[in-house]
């Protein structure tokens, strides 16, 4: 099993899509076990060249700065030391996807991914606290007696902190963590074709606070958005999700489809989402195309009428 951690870069004024500048993993015998090997390397930013606040506190932000290699590079050398494992795991449930989009927009080849443990959930379920509470590497670190001897926020170093935590989890934890395996061919998501017509910069809009954070994604203020053109309201059908951060779309009748980004985040009196439609750059549009690889988080009311459209199929063949 390859548990996985990634640092990244993003652009000032909005979130887009992350840019990776560290790869970090390490090799398990198998989920829990000891560690087999490890992989570390710095990549050399060029999306975004000038790193943000954020990443520029990273311990080794500097060493990303003056690495001789690009990400496409990185990413054959990652794919080249993965070999056939395809079970991987990570801290929470962003990473993967982070890794995905930035292949995206170098046009490679998707990770190699059949299923991903989130540690983090698995980590929460051991406790008996369940996935809603979050509870940071250090802390979890700590809390399993691990020697706090490497800097957190390094990719590899975040990565042996979790792959020790993972020895730590229970059998049923970790299964429970790991997504159903797929049956019969993939879906081929159709491409989305968004509207030609230029618009200007939007801003973020926020929704919320709710208790619970689908209460957040179910919203008629997340669902409800306005054309940036015309200001008609279009409807977000289905989210689909990348870690903390959700991609949809909605349709103008007059402008055609737009993209909608919904980032959501926990406060202390509960969930709070943050909503723009966003300008298509090139990362932008990778990112989308790498969430919609996929499945939706649809709101109730939807999976309510499927399953009423459901029953009427079934009456109608009795």
């Amino acid at each position: 099993m390859i548990v996985l951690d990634l640092e990244w870069n993003q652009p000032f004024g909005g979130r887009r899509m992350e840019e990776i500048i560290q790869i970090g993993a390490v090799r398990l015998a198998e989920p829990g076990g000891a560690v087999q090997d490890w992989f570390n390397m710095h990549i050399r930013p060029s999306i975004y060249p000038k790193l943000s606040p954020v990443a520029r506190k990273l311990p080794e932000s500097a060493q990303a700065l003056t690495a001789e290699l690009d990400f496409p590079a990185a990413y054959q050398a990652f794919l080249d030391w993965c070999g056939d494992d395809t079970l991987w795991a990570e801290w929470g449930a962003q990473d993967h996807g982070v890794l995905a989009a930035n292949a995206a927009y170098w046009r490679m080849p998707e990770p190699p991914v059949t299923a991903c443990v989130d540690l983090q959930a698995a980590f929460g379920r051991t406790l008996g606290i369940g996935i809603g509470r979050r509870v940071a590497l250090e802390q979890a670190a700590e809390y399993c007696g691990i020697p706090l001897i490497y800097e957190f926020h390094n990719a590899l170093y975040d990565a042996l902190y979790a792959a020790l935590v993972s020895a730590w989890l229970t059998k049923d934890a970790l299964a429970a963590s790991v997504p159903p395996p797929s049956t019969g061919k993939p879906r081929r998501r159709r491409s989305i074709r968004f509207s030609p017509v230029e618009y200007p910069r939007q801003p973020r809009q926020k929704v919320g606070v709710f208790p619970e954070r689908e209460q957040v994604l179910n919203s008629r203020q997340a669902r409800l958005v306005p054309c940036p053109l015309c200001r008609t309201p279009g409807a977000v059908e289905s989210w689909y999700p990348q870690g903390d951060v959700f991609y949809g779309t909605f349709r103008c009748q007059e402008h055609g489809r737009f993209p909608v980004r919904m980032s959501v985040t926990r406060q202390k009196d509960g969930w709070q989402g943050r909503r723009v439609v966003p300008t298509l750059t090139e990362p932008e549009r990778a990112a989308f195309a790498a969430a919609h690889q996929h499945e939706p988080f649809q709101c109730r009311r939807e999976k309510a009428k499927r399953r009423k459209r459901h029953r009427k199929k079934g009456k109608g063949t009795e």
